[in-house]
This record gives C-alpha cells, sequence and structure tokens, in this order.
C-alpha cells in the first residue's frame, strides 16, 4: 500500500500555470519533481486538457486519481514521500 503525506501546498495557479511549459519539461527536460508532476496534472485534470491531449496524459492522470494523489476534480490530496 501506497502512504501519502497530506498535501504541503495547494497550487491555485490557474491563471498564471503555463501548461505549454509543463508539458515541455515533462517529455523534455526531465527536472520536475515528484510534486510538480502531482500539481501540472492537477491542473490538467481541472482544465480538461489531461483527457484532450495524447493518450498518455490521460492514463498518467487516470493513475495519479487512482493512487489517490488527486481527485477526479483536479483537487491535489497528497504528495508521494519520494520522486517517481
Amino acid at each position: 500500500m501506497i502512504e501519502h503525506n497530506a498535501p504541503k501546498h495547494v497550487h491555485t495557479f490557474d491563471s498564471e500555470f503555463d501548461a505549454l511549459d509543463f508539458i515541455m519539461r515533462l517529455e523534455g527536460e526531465g527536472d520536475l519533481t515528484a510534486d510538480e508532476v502531482i500539481d501540472g496534472f492537477a491542473y490538467l485534470i481541472r482544465t480538461g486538457m489531461a483527457w484532450s491531449l495524447q493518450g498518455s496524459y490521460g492514463r498518467m492522470a487516470h493513475n495519479l486519481i487512482l493512487a489517490g494523489y488527486i481527485d477526479h476534480t483536479g483537487t491535489v490530496l497528497s504528495y508521494p514521500d519520494s520522486e517517481f
């Protein structure tokens, strides 16, 4: 069973979040922390983008929901104890 920490912070950065930057960093540079991945996918779920991008984004969003990190509305529920 995966243990989760309570959210350390909840980002409300919808108006300033740069989805393109998040996707480019996720796909290319790989310099995102686990918390940044959770926050980024929470944004993608909230906006519906997770379900309209290529399939791997929807699958990852779905897996993060099933793992209990994010709920179906895009609210962060917890962050992992370590990096993915």
